[in-house]
């Protein structure tokens, strides 16, 4: 017998990349402009750091445009660009409070400073749960892909991670004495979506 995984949702990581000393700089100055947040960590009030950040930005927009134009297949007519982009600092004892992101279709996280390897965490959406509202953890023999309420990746220093913004996401307490330090994004479409003109949903944005 076969399971089939079907409706999946994708959600891609890249291999880690490395960041230059000029683009550190910039990440260690934007620490002196921050707000704070719930779980008390704490985020840039720049929310378009990645303009500052030249070559960040060419690396996460390549990711994007590969996860929407080679994995989702989105017509190449429809372009997808980040919008905003800020930068988290997780001390000790700080976490990230479940949430999603308004306002955005894919949201993006590259880990800039994180050899603890703190994890991201993915809620499933509630109507992906096999069973809806039945069923607990304590339910099942093992947990798998299939029946976890939540899936975590781990995100090594200099790794990207690419997901739907509607997904409900957190990370754990940071237990350990260094900073962890991401950058986010989120991201929105332009151009004519909808097909021919005389289709009820065309639109252009």
């Amino acid at each position: 017998m076969e399971a089939h995984k079907v409706f999946s949702t994708p959600v891609l990581q890249t291999k880690p990349c490395s960041f230059t000393q000029e683009e550190l700089k910039i990440v260690k100055e934007e620490k002196n402009n921050l707000m704070d947040n719930f779980g008390k960590n704490f985020s840039t009030r720049d929310t378009y750091v990645l303009k500052k950040l030249p070559n960040m930005y060419a690396f996460c927009n390549a990711t994007l445009q590969h996860y929407v134009k080679d994995i989702l297949k989105v017509n190449p007519k429809i372009d997808f660009y980040i919008t905003q982009s800020w930068i988290n600092y997780n001390p000790k004892e700080s976490f990230h409070h479940a949430h999603f992101h308004p306002n955005s279709l894919l949201s993006g996280v590259l880990a800039i400073q994180n050899d603890s390897n703190i994890p991201l965490m993915l809620d499933r959406p509630h109507a992906t749960k096999i069973f809806d509202n039945l069923l607990a953890i304590y339910d099942y023999s093992e947990l798998n892909e299939f029946n976890s309420p939540k899936i975590s990746f781990n995100l090594p220093t200099g790794s990207l991670i690419l997901f739907p913004s509607k997904i409900f996401h957190d990370v754990p307490k940071n237990d350990t004495s260094e900073d962890r330090i991401t950058l986010a994004f989120n991201t929105f479409i332009r151009g004519d979506i909808g097909g021919p003109e005389d289709f009820l949903g065309k639109l252009h944005i």
